[in-house]
Parts: structure tokens; C-alpha cells; sequence
């Protein structure tokens, strides 16, 4: 059946076959270009590299062979094959007009299949992206996000900037500086040189006593430490720091493209260009993606808040990490919010696989 949106002549034009592969089984073909060759229109295209059989022959004087060409269409008379060189070469604008209303044709046959498609399937979808905005899981999103956001004050500028760069987590380490200890030494060396120098004609007993003073506070010497920026692994989850964490903004730019296609069907398809066909299907996809940035950003704070990463991300902060939370003090602490569950979505994946762009079920 019909769709009703779809009109008479782009329903014909959905049964259409524009890429032939056996051209020369086709009826009435004949071997030479037709005396009235300017009211030739280009029926379908053959592309024959690769294939274990003959080339086609073209049209044009010699029949010389060839593989890559069109089927060309005198209405009410014969049709004849050119190859595509042929075509360019010998017929030049005429067959430049005729490409591009057989491009067009094609152009709108694959749109029209993709709205077919999609629209009986835009319902389910807009009620996924309805349920999503008041599901309790992105207000859970959102309140998590702010308060991550308190709780790190100017550092999560930094997390953000690691966020949006693909970096890593640094964290401070407390390490033994041997080039400093090794500077001290020979500085006491040199000391302690000096002073024996000035232990010459000291009775003995005394001078004795007096290099093992010397030795002593040589050995004495404390061990010397600095502190360095290591790094303490990668971030995971990071869309729930990043710069343009916005799942709510995501979802509801999706939900107008979608309602904008789904009012625009209401029409027959014939008051559309090509042009405006393509915008519905492009609008259609920019949703998609828009819904599927939204669901893996309100995903990713599962992975930011394993407790894995959670350590990671306290050595960062140099706070304490205590299983599912972060601990500066009893009283400013941060947690994964309880029972947190992103928003299903079998309406956008059902749409997305009909229009060819497969959805991460991996939420």
C-alpha cells in the first residue's frame, strides 16, 4: 500500500531500477546511436569492472568495448549503451543535461526510500526522546554533574580540558631527589675537608675525637624528597566533565527535527525538491545523532564513577577515594547518584537501523 504522503509519480518512481546489470538483455537495444539522439533521456547506469564477463559494446562507431556506462532511452523508441568516456567525449552538454536529471531521479528515489522507511517509525522514536526528558535519570545527570562541579571548584576546568583533549589524569607524587642529595654530599664532603685541614697538630686524642664527630654528622644526612606531576592514568567517562556535557539540549534539539519531519510528511511529497527531501532525511540522521550523543553522555557517568577511574580522579583532585565516592571531609563529599538508569530507547533504534544508522546499544 501507498503511503499517503507519497505521490503518484514518486511512487512510480520508487519502483524504478537505475543500476542494470545485465544491459544487454534489455529489450529493444540496438547497436548504434539513434538519428533524434537529443530527445534521449538516460534510463540506468551498468558498472561491469570486476566481473567475469564480456565488456558491452557502446554505441558509437567501432563498438568498441567497455565496462562502465549508460542505457540510453529514446521515449517510445529503441534504447542504445554509451560508455561513460563516450558520453562525455562526443555528446558533451547534451549528455552533462541528461546525467543530471538521471542524478536527480536517483538522488530522489534513495531519499524518498529513506523517508518510507523512517516515517511510520518517527512515533516511537519522538515518544523514546519524550520519556527521556523526564526520566529521572537525567534529572539524577544533572544534579550529579553540578554538584561534581561545587565539589572540584576551578580543578574542573582541568578535568574538562582533559575531557575535551583525549588526555590523561596527573596526580602528585612525593619521590626521592638523589641529584639534590648527591649536590649535599659534596658540599659536606668539601666541609668536612676543610675542617680536617684544620685539625693538623691537634694532639692526638682530640683530633680523634673530632673526626669522628665529623663522621657521624656525614652519616646523619637526611634523605631529600621533591614533589613531581606523574601520571595516574586515563579518564574514563568523560563526557560527564566535558566542556559540552548538554544531554538535555541534545534531546530536545532532536525531538524538534524529528517533529519537523513528522509535520512535513503530513504533505504530499510531489510540493518537495529533491533539495528539501534531503533536508528531511538529514534531519532525521542529525537527530539521531543528537539522541545518541545524549544517551552516551548521560552513560558515561557508569564509567566515570567505576572505581577504577574514581581513584584515578581522587589522586588528581588529591582527595580520598572511598568506594563509589570521592571524600574531601564528611561534609564535602561527592557520590554516584543511587539507582542511576539511563533512559531506554527502542523507537531510535528501530529508526536508526531503518535509515542505515546502527545506534550503541551499549548504554
Amino acid at each position: 500500500m501507498k503511503p499517503v504522503f507519497l505521490s503518484t509519480q514518486d511512487a512510480e518512481l520508487l519502483t524504478q531500477t537505475f543500476t542494470i546489470a545485465e544491459p544487454e538483455s534489455l529489450p529493444g537495444i540496438v547497436g548504434t546511436v539513434p538519428d533524434d539522439w537529443s530527445k534521449a533521456i538516460i534510463e540506468g547506469f551498468y558498472d561491469l569492472r570486476g566481473q567475469p564477463r564480456p565488456a558491452a559494446r557502446c554505441a558509437h562507431r567501432g563498438r568498441h568495448p567497455h565496462r562502465l556506462g549508460y542505457v540510453c532511452l529514446i521515449p517510445g523508441g529503441p534504447r542504445f549503451m554509451v560508455g561513460k568516456d563516450c558520453g562525455a567525449t562526443k555528446h558533451g552538454a547534451d549528455m552533462r543535461r541528461m546525467k543530471n536529471v538521471f542524478d536527480n531521479k536517483r538522488d530522489r528515489q534513495y531519499y524518498l526510500q529513506r523517508l518510507v522507511q523512517a516515517r511510520p517509525l518517527i512515533p516511537a522514536a519522538m515518544n523514546d526522546l519524550r520519556l527521556a526528558l523526564r526520566s529521572e535519570g537525567l534529572k539524577a545527570f544533572n544534579v550529579a554533574r553540578s554538584n561534581f562541579r561545587d565539589f572540584c571548584g576551578d580543578e574542573f576546568f582541568n578535568l574538562a580540558s582533559i575531557a575535551q583533549r583525549g588526555g590523561s589524569l596527573t596526580k602528585l607524587e612525593r619521590v626521592r631527589d638523589y641529584d639534590e642529595e648527591e649536590k649535599r654530599a659534596e658540599k659536606q664532603e668539601a666541609a668536612i675537608a676543610l675542617r680536617r685541614s684544620g685539625l693538623i697538630g691537634l694532639p692526638p686524642a682530640k683530633r680523634q675525637a673530632l673526626e669522628a664527630a665529623l663522621a657521624f654528622e656525614k652519616k646523619g644526612a637526611e634523605p631529600v624528597f621533591m614533589t613531581v606531576e606523574v601520571i595516574a592514568g586515563p579518564l574514563r567517562g568523560e563526557a560527564f566533565v566535558a566542556p559540552r556535557a548538554l544531554p538535555k539540549v541534545d534531546l530536545e534539539e532532536a525531538q524538534m527535527h524529528l517533529r519537523e519531519v513528522f509535520f512535513a510528511l503530513e504533505r504530499s511529497t510531489d510540493q518537495f525538491s529533491t533539495l528539501q527531501l534531503k533536508g528531511l532525511a538529514r534531519n532525521i540522521r542529525t537527530a539521531l545523532e543528537k539522541s545518541t550523543r545524549a544517551l552516551e553522555t548521560l552513560s558515561s557517568l557508569h564509567s566515570f564513577f567505576d572505581n577504577g577511574n574514581l581513584a584515578r580522579v581522587a589522586a588528581s583532585l588529591r582527595v580520598d577515594a572511598q568506594a563509589d565516592r570521592l571524600v574531601r571531609s564528611d561534609d564535602d563529599q561527592i557520590a554516584k547518584p543511587m539507582d542511576y538508569n539511563v533512559p531506554e530507547k527502542p523507537g531510535l533504534s528501530a529508526l536508526g537501523n531503518a535509515i542505515g544508522l546502527a545506534l550503541n546499544g551499549a548504554y
